[in-house]
């Protein structure tokens, strides 16, 4: 079993381009603590973060806040030269009182002596440290309130409470942009099927009769003909076309914002496709779609925050599972285009 005799300190140190008001916010929500308690953390002087961890818990710990941008460090969780703590002077004397014994080891120099109030091999005052390093103490005590992290995603985690489906705002990853996709024209398909139940057979007479007439003329009808010429069962079916895009943009604007691009280039990669399709063609419409998509797909986001918000949490088994899923089909819909040219 590992032993727990490592600790996790901070010197200050930030990631290039954090600014220390992007650490402190990023450091307020992670540890929920007031802005004004996290402030002494920065201090000047080393803080203990966290002590009896494992190593690999340490680890965790490091990790986890250099996705936020803070630098940290490993150390064994003993008292070192730049590290001692009020308490550690307090448990020597204490300890040589209980012992009956009228000495005690210097903290910073590990020289046992007489006790007094001055070292006599490094020449620590005992009084001054413990003023100097009282501030150090009080900040450390912050971090009684902290948790240790379980694994790396212990960040993205801390947030997931915030990470909302159905919202313009926000950032998602590259997987979530295949998986939502194909989960929704999932449902999509079991809604698509509903409604044609409800709408029977002379639902189904008017789509084929629509279906004929533009095989014919394709100018003499839209698309909105399927929707409000075929009854009840055809809004619905609009209702559905409707909410799907609205969702799939929700998807291409949250993919930008998580590659750094606003919210105005997001809605434009969404409707290019679109816009060609009736100035141009399906052809060209179809091919925009797929540079488009390679494109969002291939251009990673980052694991600290942004204008946009903070990292997406990590991808679920289900996400992974629909992101290969959906990879899969399009690869095989894209080599049948293909060879049909």
């Amino acid at each position: 079993m590992d032993q727990k005799n490592c600790k996790v300190i901070f010197k200050g140190e930030l990631l290039p381009l954090i600014t220390k008001e992007q650490a402190l916010e990023s450091l307020s929500r992670l540890f929920k603590q007031p802005r004004e308690v996290v402030e002494k953390l920065f201090a000047g002087s080393p803080v203990t973060l966290k002590s009896g961890l494992t190593s690999a818990q340490a680890d965790n710990y490091i990790e986890t806040l250099l996705h936020i941008g803070v630098v940290t460090h490993k150390q064994l969780d003993k008292p070192a030269s730049s590290l001692w703590t009020v308490e550690a002077i307090e448990d020597e004397y204490s300890t040589a009182t209980r012992n009956g014994d009228n000495s005690w080891t210097c903290p910073k120099c590990y020289t046992k002596q007489p006790t007094s109030d001055t070292c006599s091999n490094c020449g620590l005052i005992v009084s001054k440290f413990n003023a100097q390093q009282h501030a150090v103490s009080q900040a450390s005590v912050v971090s009684s309130a902290y948790t240790t992290p379980q694994s790396s995603s212990a960040f993205t985690e801390e947030y997931e409470e915030e990470f909302k489906l159905a919202t313009f705002q926000g950032r998602i990853g590259r997987l979530r942009f295949l998986a939502w996709p194909f989960y929704s024209n999932l449902i999509a398909i079991a809604l698509g099927i509903l409604i044609v139940f409800i709408g029977g057979e002379s639902f189904i007479n008017q789509v084929i009769l629509i279906g004929n007439q533009a095989a014919k003329d394709p100018d003499s009808v839209s698309t909105l003909d399927l929707f409000f010429k075929t009854g009840f069962a055809g809004i619905l079916l609009g209702i559905l076309a409707l909410a799907i895009n609205i969702f799939l943009l929700m998807i291409y604007i949250r993919r930008a914002h998580d590659i750094g691009l606003p919210t105005a280039v997001g809605t434009l990669l969404y409707f290019i496709p679109h816009i060609l399709g009736v100035i141009s063609n399906h052809l060209a419409a179809g091919w925009a779609t797929v540079l488009i998509w390679i494109a969002l797909f291939l251009i990673p986001g980052g694991n600290l925050k942004n204008n946009y918000g903070y990292a997406p949490p990590d991808n679920t088994l289900a996400i992974h599972i629909a992101a290969f899923l959906h990879a899969a089909l399009l690869i095989i819909v894209f080599l049948l285009a293909i060879k049909g040219l």
